[in-house]
């Protein structure tokens, strides 16, 4: 079973959409890039977490000892490709709750390879995948 204390890595490459609603927009970049605190905090399990900021923002030595974030704005297209790199201690699943909120918000069709996460006792990461 699972032991407390024990951190997972998310790694997150995905492209929001244009047409995504500002509200969303407004939480990726506070999530991701040092943005302003998010006026509107949307309904959903993940925000319920206690630790829902801790996702993007918190890293731990046995993975690597730093977040490493980035937004990448497009200049022709209101979409933004999103990289992160973080630890998390996923008491609450915060994880597969981030991933079903953003879920509708990121760019492509079919089955998509969005990161990984990787349990710190795991041998190997496992692949998230999304299905549009």
């Amino acid at each position: 079973g699972m032991k407390m204390g024990m951190y997972t890595e998310l790694v997150l490459k995905c492209e929001i959409s244009a047409d995504s609603p500002q509200a969303v927009k407004a939480i990726i970049k506070h999530m991701f890039a040092g943005g302003d605190e998010p006026c509107e905090i949307p309904e959903h399990d993940f925000f319920k977490c206690d630790r829902w900021k801790c996702v993007g923002s918190m890293s731990s030595f046995y993975h690597h000892p730093e977040v490493v974030n980035s937004v990448t704005e497009f200049d022709y297209t209101d979409s933004f490709y999103v990289f992160s790199r973080s630890d998390l201690k996923n008491y609450d699943d915060e994880i597969s709750k981030f991933v079903d909120w953003v879920t509708p918000y990121i760019e492509g069709s079919g089955d998509i390879c969005i990161g990984w996460r990787w349990y710190e006792e795991d041998e190997k990461p496992e692949l998230i995948i999304i299905k549009k």
